[in-house]
């Protein structure tokens, strides 16, 4: 598995789970942080997981960095950032209040590092969040949560980018 990945190759790994594609809507939500104030999810049905996963770079000549943004069906928004780097980018951020406020959600950053600042596997890891957030309850995703902020950031990744390979085939 190497490391780079664009909106392209994020859409065609999550196609080989149905429940993962159906969660960032066949790859309609894996987009720019600037087209997140553009989703009104308030007509959206909560009966299949709604995920976003979300470049912090606009420009196509830019490498950025993936993330992945949770809808709970509590009215919640959890940013899930495998280096926490997009929480201090200003823009980044400015978008993601402005979905909050366009949906009336509440927003929550998870705070797990589980990216090594050399690796550049932030792709898979945001991929890893939708496989997870689409196929546990609620309850057992608050529990591997609460297991993975005892792990390091190495051990994190580790287990993340296992667990893609195995879930995904890739």
């Amino acid at each position: 598995m190497t490391g780079l990945t664009n909106g392209l190759d994020l859409q065609a790994i999550l196609t080989h789970c149905l429940t993962c594609a159906k969660a960032v809507d066949y790859g309609r939500r894996i987009i720019c942080h600037s087209w997140l104030p553009l989703f009104n999810i308030k007509t959206y049905s909560f009966q299949s997981p709604i995920a976003f996963i979300c470049n912090s770079s606009c420009d196509f000549k830019v490498i950025g960095h993936w993330v992945t943004i949770l809808v709970m069906k509590s009215k919640s928004v959890i940013l899930c950032d495998g280096l926490n780097y997009v929480i201090n980018d200003s823009a980044f951020m400015q978008n993601v209040r402005k979905f909050c406020i366009l949906n009336d959600l509440k927003f929550v950053n998870l705070g797990i590092r589980s990216q090594s600042l050399n690796s550049f596997h932030c792709g898979f890891i945001a991929i890893f969040w939708v496989s997870k957030f689409a196929e546990l309850s609620p309850s057992k995703f608050q529990c591997m949560i609460r297991l993975l902020r005892r792990n390091s950031i190495q051990s994190n990744e580790k287990f993340m980018l296992k667990y893609v390979k195995r879930h995904f085939k890739v």
